[in-house]
């Protein structure tokens, strides 16, 4: 539970940085944790945001439906999985699945591309180059496929959302070793 100490005090500051606005908050997901205690925190303080959790280890989200069934708190809870949304938490008045209070809800952003993890690819580098032009640090292997993936669902996301937050979970010293594992050719494509 300390990973949810951690990130319930970044949902009260994303909440002060975007100022209560109708904001997608994009966040990569291993096995979903961040995005799950993200999704559930701003809930409970009453953002309007949305939790958009990109998979990036798994291309099939029924991986992280199963990790983040397993960190609800109350065994009574349901959860409701589909696709591209699950909703968790208690049943509401009319016995339904979700929005009881208590409830929170957490959107799936699925590249359009399935990416093997942590192989190198030539929409990842160039989503890196475009990151790094722009002076965004980011990683090749979390960062680089969340980026691509926003850059793919944009329109969607800003006809539905006033701002789009990315967060950015992993770090960059492999970096290095990840570029020498590039072939050359991935830089003339993205030139």
């Amino acid at each position: 539970r300390l990973a949810e100490e951690g990130v319930r005090e970044l949902a009260g500051e994303l909440l002060d940085d975007t100022g209560g606005a109708q904001a997608a908050v994009v966040v990569p997901a291993g096995c979903g944790t961040t995005a799950f205690y993200l999704a559930k925190h701003l809930a409970r303080l009453g953002s309007p945001a949305t939790v958009y959790a990109v998979p990036v280890v798994h291309a099939n989200v029924q991986h992280l439906h199963a990790t983040q069934a397993r960190l609800l708190e109350a065994p009574s809870g349901r959860t409701s999985l589909h696709a591209d949304r699950a909703t968790f938490g208690a049943t509401g008045d009319n016995g339904a699945e979700g929005g009881g209070e208590g409830s929170f809800s957490l959107a799936y952003l699925r590249p359009a591309r399935t990416l093997r993890f942590a192989v190198p690819h030539p929409d990842l580098h160039r989503a890196y180059r475009r990151c790094e032009r722009a002076g965004l640090p980011v990683d090749l292997i979390y960062g680089a496929k969340v980026f691509a993936t926003v850059r793919e669902h944009y329109a969607a996301l800003m006809s539905d959302h006033t701002q789009i937050v990315i967060l950015h979970t992993g770090g960059t010293l492999g970096n290095q070793t990840m570029l020498q594992r590039y072939p050359s050719q991935c830089e003339q494509t993205v030139r």
